[in-house]
């Protein structure tokens, strides 16, 4: 049993060193809260199956934060926790630490969040696809309506909330609106004329990714019956993108925007006008991570950094870029055409759900998937940049 435990030991030291440049002995394991580098934190909260790592070689205010999570269930069907990395303002070392605004443009003022700020988010999983396995990757918003600018913003009185959906197994959101009260929420989602979902869209690498904005409220939930939860959901053809990059402002303007556009019935229309991205609400933190729930995975966030001023093509590896995949149409093995890089490859179907694809020798096989449309994602183990595919399976 011991070589069996040791075995497997050597096997996650070798599957990380094949992602991340970072020796056997420089992994740290994370428990509870801390900073790496400053106003760049890793949580990792009791009670959450598995243990999280990171590599302080690769964590830096350059490269932004990273943790690799190996996930073992504990059991129950609920979430296990949400095990994160938090840029801005946190809680460590027994007190409240504020994010150093030249690193991290927070904390500030909705008002006066530049147009060019982005966040930039890459995540991967493996063996995480299994029937048991339930997992959702998402960015949270930490706002801050009633404190000043070094104040630790308050848990019953966060009344605007702001979650971005990326990618997820075994956990769908449904698009249809809950105008009853269940199980203590209702919701809406903002909507065209006809009925149809309006959607936030963001281009990456000239593909367009759709979010569907729903507005959630409580009913019988104390503190929360006075929130305002927003969660913009991936859909569509693309999915969610493989490598999140977004503007802070834009998305932000747009949950004021779209109320307007969602059927929300008072009192709960005067919650969302009063609450959702006032100008003098603070923006105190940003985080990513995951919602754990039942299984046994790995799951990654590979790269998560805030760049205050915006992201540059400067500063983007773009030495994927001439690589191409064939044949498309596919039945059974797909080749990658001037992949000398060293890469990871993942495959997502068109509801953003990640499928099971090994690179082996610049090839994987896709004979095992159902005929359909799937997104390919080629990605650099830097974790800097990729490029992504539509392929068709046609086995």
């Amino acid at each position: 049993m011991r070589t069996i435990t040791s075995l497997l030991a050597l096997f996650l030291v070798l599957k990380l060193n094949a992602q991340h440049s970072c020796l056997e002995s420089e992994l740290i394991t994370v428990s509870g809260n801390i900073a790496p580098v400053s106003s760049y934190a890793l949580g990792m909260s009791d009670g959450v199956g598995g243990t999280m790592h990171y590599c302080p070689s690769d964590y830096n205010h350059e490269k932004g934060g990273h943790y690799y999570l190996d996930y073992s269930d504990i059991g129950g069907s609920g979430m296990d926790g949400y095990p994160n990395i938090k840029i801005g303002g946190s809680q460590y070392g027994g007190q409240r630490h504020p994010g150093e605004f030249d690193i991290t443009g927070m904390p500030v003022l909705i008002k006066d969040i530049p147009e060019t700020m982005e966040i930039e988010w890459v995540c991967s999983q493996t063996n995480a696809t299994d029937d048991n396995d339930k997992w959702m990757a998402s960015i949270n918003f930490i706002f801050d309506m009633y404190g000043n600018r070094d104040s630790k913003p308050v848990s019953a009185e966060r009344d605007y909330d702001l979650v971005v959906k990326a990618q997820s197994f075994n956990f769908s959101d449904g698009l249809d609106d809950q105008p009853e009260v269940k199980n203590g929420i209702i919701y809406f989602f903002a909507r065209n004329t006809d009925g149809s979902l309006k959607p936030f869209e963001i281009i990456i690498d000239n593909h367009t990714y759709t979010y569907a904005v729903r507005y959630k409220f409580f009913v019988g939930k104390e503190d929360k019956d006075n929130k305002a939860h927003i969660k913009l959901i991936p859909y569509g053809n693309n999915g969610a993108p493989p490598l999140l990059r977004m503007k802070v402002k834009e998305l932000i303007t747009t949950t004021r925007d779209y109320v307007q556009y969602a059927n929300i019935p008072e009192p709960y229309l005067g919650l969302a006008l009063n609450n959702i991205a006032q100008d003098d609400t603070w923006m105190k933190a940003i985080n990513a991570g995951y919602e754990v729930y039942t299984g046994q995975s790995q799951l990654n966030i590979n790269r998560f950094k805030v760049w205050p001023d915006g992201i540059t093509t400067s500063v983007l590896d773009t030495k994927v870029n001439h690589v191409r995949i064939g044949p498309n149409p596919a039945k059974d093995i797909v080749y990658i055409y001037g992949g000398d890089e060293l890469m990871d490859v993942q495959c997502f179907s068109i509801s953003g759900q990640v499928q099971d694809i090994r690179l082996i020798n610049n090839s994987f096989r896709v004979a095992h998937l159902k005929k359909g449309l799937y997104l390919i994602r080629m990605i650099n183990r830097k974790g800097t940049t990729s490029r992504h595919f539509k392929l068709i399976v046609n086995n």
